[in-house]
């Protein structure tokens, strides 16, 4: 249930895949048996021998039946990367013998990137040697069975991201390490086809020859294009098998093709298109096909249907694309030979014993294996002759013939002549470029042209003529004005053309990366300092090309210029500046030398300084001239300057006034400072979580406590200090925070002792009266010398500590509290 719930979950998003992109329907799955009994090679039988020599359509390769019918095998895309197996199902005699058993000349099988090259922590079991040693003896295995193999470059991914499904185009990172290897692997088996890139989309024409950086997906990455991938190959010694090339989205589009083909260093007659077809895709009606695939047909080119299926389990479109194909001898392989019991797959075997899975299957079987190979007949006439005149001679080229007689195609048959001169004949064998000089001709003459294609069976018809007149070689001069001067240096070419067939065509380079097209007068502007000789390509009607030299234009250099820049320009003292020097114009590398402007100096294009005030000026700034001077490595030399100014540094002093007291306390700040460039700024932080700006500020503490308080002053350049003081504010009730312990005469002795005191006192007191009333002895004077009785006088008492007098206490009252 686990894998069934797998299955279908795989189905789901496969089905969301399409909707989103429509692109093909490539099913992996997880195996539904052990990884020991699947994707596993269970004989291996030794290649038969196959003869060697053109095919139908020139390119190299056993004398196998063209148009290929086939099937895809999908598996060994996927199992490998998923680490458990090869590939999915048999990969035995059996299962071959079953595919053949359906009329297949040719099985497709996808490969992926990381599994040839064992890259990205694939399981080593299933990749590097073990893998390619599987798909070898796989291919060897098709062709003792009459099979052409085809390769494709599956899955892939860049970096050390796994090849877990499908990208916008063959990646820059691995692509060309895949493609060298498999090349090299089966440089010298001539049945085997490349497929270089299984669906490229989401990426530009320019992008698929050349490459480029593809931000289809997130992050992007460098691509590969056909043209890098097809010189791998070929550079890998594979010269002889043909290589097909799908186009954009997803391989259904092959609409660019012609204008955007490779140049295959292997001559011409060793490439393919590669085309998928599906019902879902855009490209699916005989409009398109006739609008974007005939032109490729009718050019000579072998089409290769390497993918075809519809996605519900019918065979309407699939019929419906036999009939557009088959005369046309367009090959086609069905997707897939798997045991997957799918219709968006699509599947077409519902077991790899060869029983086809539904109408889609049974389609497919039954066509292929009523298609009638016809009996080897003599070819069709080739096409696409043109003649193209040169001095006394003409250049011919043609595409091969659209039928072939089911028979490799030999040679061709050449004729040329005049109304007034016999027709002369030459034989081109094939194999080579599908072009011949035909020289000795003479010019201003009429000439008319025709091919037949020869094969073992016979020659076919003479294809239509085609006429040419030699022309004397076409010739042209070039002048150049002014040829000297600085930049930026305007100059005007102008040609001479004579010879040749008008109109001309020309194409200028200028020696300095520029281009231009047109004449006979072109302009061209020189921004750099150089020596530069310019080349105008001229082409006559009929294809004929000259290319002329013009004067070489010398463009002086411009003069060295220098400049500097420091950060910062002005701050308080001691100041460290960084110096930064550069330069335009001369000839680098440049050379720097620095003078400070207070004795110091330095060299190289980015120093540090530290500029002081001189001793006695700590109240005014100081001004500093920096000069900068560069030379050039041919001699050039420029200077320029700059001011740097240094402030006195900035003084600080702090007072407050109160410092402590009761509260509320009132405190008074004051700020005085000095230094630094225009006018200074105060912030104030008052410790209790208040602040304050400027001087003096007046700020009231509420609570008792110990106050922190800071003040940062700073000028209008960012230079600051910072000063502190503390003010302490103290509570109004000093009360013990505790009741005081009991004294003997406290408590409940307290009231008993002051009634006794108080008897005491008043006993005293009544014997005082009643002496002094009965003229008892007189006061007691003071002892000689002694200071009379202290006053207060009117004008004050005891000063307070605040300051103010207090005031003097009358006898008898209480200056207690």
């Amino acid at each position: 249930m686990v894998r069934l719930a797998t299955c279908l979950t795989a189905l789901l998003i496969l089905l969301s895949v399409l909707a989103a992109t429509g692109g093909p329907s490539t099913l992996p799955r997880v195996p539904q048996g052990t990884a020991s009994a699947r994707g596993s090679l269970l004989s291996a039988v030794p290649p038969a021998k196959v003869s060697e020599g053109p095919s139908a359509h020139g390119f190299s390769g056993g004398d196998l039946p063209w148009p290929l019918h086939g099937v895809d095998r999908s598996g060994t895309e996927y199992a490998c990367v998923q680490g458990w197996g090869f590939g999915d199902g048999p990969y035995d005699l059996a299962s071959v013998e079953a595919i053949r058993s359906w009329n297949v000349t040719a099985v497709r099988v996808p490969l992926n990137e990381d599994c040839w090259l064992g890259i990205n922590g694939v399981t080593p079991a299933y990749s590097g040697a073990p893998y390619r040693a599987f798909i070898a003896a796989y291919v060897h295995l098709l062709e003792s069975q009459a099979i052409r193999p085809i390769l494709d470059l599956h899955w892939n991914a860049p970096g050390t991201n796994l090849s877990t499904g499908q990208m916008p185009m063959a990646d820059e990172d691995h692509a060309p390490a895949f493609w060298a290897s498999v090349a090299s692997t089966f440089r010298n088996d001539s049945l085997v086809i490349f497929d270089l890139y299984n669906e490229p989309y989401g990426i530009s024409w320019n992008c698929w020859e050349n490459g480029c950086f593809q931000t289809f997906t997130n992050p992007g990455w460098q691509t590969a294009g056909f043209q890098q991938l097809l010189n791998v190959v070929r550079s890998a010694g594979a010269t002889s098998q043909l290589v097909l090339l799908g186009g954009l989205n997803w391989s259904n589009d092959d609409s660019g093709w012609l204008a955007h083909e490779p140049t295959d260093p292997a001559g011409p007659g060793h490439l393919g298109v590669s085309l998928h077809m599906y019902n879902f895709n855009t490209c699916s009606s005989w409009t398109c096909w006739n609008q974007t695939l005939l032109p490729i047909v009718q050019a000579g080119l072998p089409l290769v249907t390497g993918e075809l299926g519809e996605s519900d389990c019918n065979a309407t479109f699939i019929d419906r694309y036999f009939g557009w194909a088959d005369p046309l001898h367009v090959s086609y392989l069905g997707w897939t030979w798997d045991d997957w019991s799918s219709c968006t797959g699509p599947t077409l075997i519902a077991n790899y014993t060869g029983a086809p899975y539904q109408a889609y299957g049974t389609g497919f079987r039954d066509h292929l294996l009523g298609f009638a190979v016809p009996p080897p007949a003599a070819p069709g006439a080739p096409f696409g002759v043109q003649a193209l005149p040169g001095n006394a001679s003409v250049r011919l080229s043609w595409s091969y013939p659209a039928s072939n007689g089911s028979w490799p195609t030999e040679g061709y048959n050449v004729s040329w002549g005049t109304s007034a001169t016999p027709s002369t004949v030459a034989y081109v064998a094939a194999g080579g470029p599908l072009a011949l000089t035909v020289s000795s001709l003479a010019n201003g003459v009429t000439y008319d042209f025709a091919l037949q294609a020869v094969n073992e069976v016979g020659t076919g018809p003479w294809s239509s003529p085609v006429t040419a007149v030699p022309r004397s070689n076409v010739s042209a001069q070039v002048s150049a004005s002014p040829l000297s001067g600085p930049p930026p240096l305007e100059v005007v070419y102008r040609s001479s053309i004579s010879g040749g067939v008008a109109p001309y065509s020309e194409l200028w380079s200028f020696g300095d990366g520029g281009t231009a097209s047109g004449g006979p007068v072109v302009y061209h502007n020189f921004t750099a300092p150089g020596t530069f000789v310019a080349r105008d390509q001229v082409c006559a009607q009929g294809g004929e090309c000259v290319n002329a030299t013009a004067p070489s234009v010398s463009v002086g250099a411009l003069p060295v210029v220098a400049q500097a820049k420091a950060t910062p320009l002005r701050g308080s003292g001691p100041l460290t500046v960084s110096l930064q020097g550069s330069a335009t114009g001369g000839t680098s590398p440049y050379a720097y030398l620095w003078r400070f402007g207070d004795g110091g100096s330095g060299a190289g294009a980015d120093p540090t300084h530290v500029f002081r005030l001189a001793s006695g000026s700590a109240t005014s700034p100081g001004t500093f001239v920096v000069r900068l001077w560069v030379n050039d490595s041919a001699h050039g030399s420029n200077e320029t300057s700059l001011v740097v100014t240094v402030d006195p540094p900035i003084v600080l002093s702090i007072a407050a006034s109160p410092i402590s007291g009761s509260q509320p306390l009132h405190v008074t700040f004051w700020a005085n400072a000095s230094g630094g460039y225009g006018g200074l700024w105060f912030n104030w932080s008052l410790g209790d979580g208040t602040t304050s700006t400027g001087t003096p500020v007046t700020h009231t503490y509420s609570a008792a406590g110990t106050y922190p308080v800071t003040v940062r002053v700073g000028d209008l350049y960012g230079d600051a200090t910072v000063g502190s003081t503390n003010i302490s504010v103290l509570s109004l009730c000093s009360c013990p925070s505790s009741p005081p312990s009991i004294h003997p005469w406290e408590g409940p002795f307290l009231f008993p002792a002051i009634a006794i005191g108080g008897a005491l006192l008043l006993a005293a007191a009544v014997f005082l009266v009643l002496r002094h009333r009965r003229g008892g002895s007189p006061p007691l004077a003071p002892p000689d010398g002694a200071p009379p009785a202290p006053t207060w006088p009117d004008a004050g008492g005891p000063q307070d500590p605040e300051g103010g007098a207090l005031l003097p206490s009358a006898p008898g009252t209480d200056q207690g509290g």
